[in-house]
Parts: C-alpha cells; structure tokens; sequence
C-alpha cells in the first residue's frame, strides 16, 4: 500500500508540477536540450517502425553523423509509441508520450528500489528506500521530470 502511494507521489511530483511549463497551448515543451534531438530520432523510428535511421544530417553539424547503433531507449519509447497510436500515431500523441517517458519511468524505478531495499536489509529498509527515491531532490529527480525525454550515457 506505501508503494502504490510512493509512485502516486512520485508521479504527481515529476508530472503535475512542471505541467504548466511543458505544455503551453499548442506546443509541448521540453524541459533539456537533449529532448529535441532525441525525439527527432523517436520521430523518424515511429515514422518507419521498426527500422531505426542511419544517418543523422542534424547531429554534427555541417556534414550530419552516421547513427551506429540504435539504442534500447528509442527502441522503447518509438514501440510503445507505435502501439499506442495503433502503428500511426500523431505527431501530438509522439511528443506527448515523450513528454510523459521520463516521469512514468522513474515512477516506476520505486518498484525494484523496494525489492532491493527489502532483499538487502529488510521490508523497512526496502519501504523507506522507495520513499527516498520518489521524493529526493537531486540528479534523478531533475533527470526524470516531465519533458526531459533525453537518453542518460552513463559511462
């Protein structure tokens, strides 16, 4: 029961809040930098599902990048995409997922962070660990708010 009220917490912190600031009429604002071309390339997979680009003509600029490998992120966030809009999504339905990926991700990161917590050291341990991580401020708060659709390359 803590858990399904840890992610609601969870959920209403990373969505409900930034709401405003990320969709303001027409438009779907995204929260990074990074989002954009990320999504540019969500776009292109949803656009030709299931083949990914090759070829980037935006990523470095004159000449554009080859794409090398496609990764699990764009694979997720273009499928899940892909289905919902039932293998022809709007353009609206696309950012508008985007938008909500991060946020519905790292609500449901609390669900392992309790398993772990209570393997390691106890039912306790496990609930406050999923407390913590839905309501600390820090990098994965601020990495997992509405519109921060960006893929984190974690070296």
């Amino acid at each position: 029961m803590l858990i399904a009220l840890f992610f609601g917490v969870s959920l209403y912190i990373r969505t409900v809040l930034p709401f405003e600031h990320v969709f303001s009429g027409e438009w779907i604002k995204s929260t990074g930098i990074d989002a954009y071309s990320q999504m540019r390339i969500v776009d292109n997979l949803v656009s030709n599902f299931p083949h990914t680009p090759v070829f980037d003509p935006y990523y470095i600029y004159p000449g554009g990048s080859i794409v090398s490998v496609p990764l699990f992120f764009h694979w997720l966030l273009g499928g899940i995409t892909w289905l919902i809009g039932l293998g022809s999504p709007s353009q609206q339905l696309v950012d508008t997922i985007g938008a909500y990926f991060p946020a519905v991700l790292a609500a449901l990161t609390i669900i392992p962070v309790y398993f772990i917590g209570r393997e390691l050291f106890g039912r306790w341990a496990g609930v406050i660990a999923a407390g913590l991580i839905a309501v600390m401020p820090g990098e994965f708060l601020g990495r997992s708010i509405l519109g921060f659709t960006i893929f984190w390359n974690v070296c």
